[in-house]
């Protein structure tokens, strides 16, 4: 665990040079684990709330950074943009243009700094590119923060090179149109979801809410989504999902009512069923498989 000024530094060296901020009578603190290889440099970044500014850097180069979100909500600030990040979302933008990330609760990322070229071959040509969650992000994500675990330096480079392929290939399906509503009316995606990441735990945001809160018809805001094989209605359940997964495991406490309240779902029964879709077991097994906590005698359907 790295803090202050040592925190600081490392996560200048991961990313590009930055200055660290916390709140009153806090330090930064922090844990990294960085492995370089051929053509690229691979840093995974656990921490508290804390917003990271960009310090000038002529040494950047035409380098970019390829930001993982795999926990916790953030805010990226780039080339006059603002883009809400949440699990399983991918931002791509240039290591020497002024940034700022604002993480306001714990939070995960993998990072991957290296030529543009590299990444896309010219393909793409407006950063900061953002990806929004559709499960292969995050699976990657996950896939490096493994890598770069690793203590045997020829199997990190050998799956690692497969791991960049992959983000690659992520990047090269990503399509962000622009759709027309009406002449001088247009709708992205990432319009979306920053309204969704601001409003997804209110239990009364429907479709119909969205659109409205938008100013846009349904029609046009499935169609921001097409490409993405996805829909409105599936990207607001994997977002409440996604926050009653950290909910879960970060307060182990919690009921899994007061964890479905909190993540935007109207009843414990409509969160059992997004639940189940989502993960393939219920809210109360996911606790179980990722903590080792018991479940209670209720929860497996018994009486004492």
């Amino acid at each position: 665990m790295c803090a202050g000024e040592d925190w600081a530094q490392r996560i200048s060296q991961a990313l590009a040079p930055v200055r660290v901020e916390v709140g009153a009578r806090q330090r930064p603190r922090g844990r990294i684990a960085a492995q370089r290889f051929a053509g690229f440099d691979l840093a995974v970044l656990r921490a508290g709330p804390q917003t990271l500014h960009s310090v000038p850097d002529d040494a950047s180069g035409g380098d970019v950074l390829v930001s993982i979100q795999f926990e916790g909500q953030a805010e990226a600030e780039h080339a006059g943009r603002t883009i809400a990040v949440g699990p399983g979302d991918l931002v791509v933008y240039r290591a020497g243009d002024p940034f700022r990330w604002t993480m306001r609760e714990d939070w995960a990322q993998v990072l991957l700094r290296l030529p543009l070229d590299t990444l896309a071959d010219g393909a793409i040509t407006a950063l900061p590119l953002h990806l929004p969650a559709t499960g292969a992000a995050e699976v990657i994500a996950r896939f490096f923060a493994g890598v770069a675990e690793l203590r045997q330096p020829e199997h990190a480079a050998a799956l690692a090179v497969g791991g960049l392929d992959m983000v690659r290939a992520v990047v090269a399906a990503a399509r962000t149109p622009v759709l027309a509503e009406k002449p001088g009316r247009a709708l992205s995606r990432g319009q979306v979801l920053v309204f969704l990441r601001r409003h997804f735990t209110d239990p009364e945001l429907t479709v119909d809410g969205i659109a409205r809160g938008c100013l846009v018809s349904r029609r046009t805001l499935h169609r921001a989504f097409e490409s993405l094989g996805t829909s409105p209605a599936a990207m607001l359940r994997g977002m409440r999902v996604r926050h009653a997964r950290q909910l879960l495991l970060r307060d182990r406490a919690r009921s899994v009512a007061r964890v479905a309240e909190a993540s935007g779902f109207a009843s414990v029964r409509q969160f059992y069923r997004a639940f189940r879709l989502e993960t393939g077991m219920t809210p109360g097994q996911f606790r179980v498989v990722r903590t080792g906590a018991r479940l209670p005698v209720t929860a497996l359907g018994l009486t004492a």
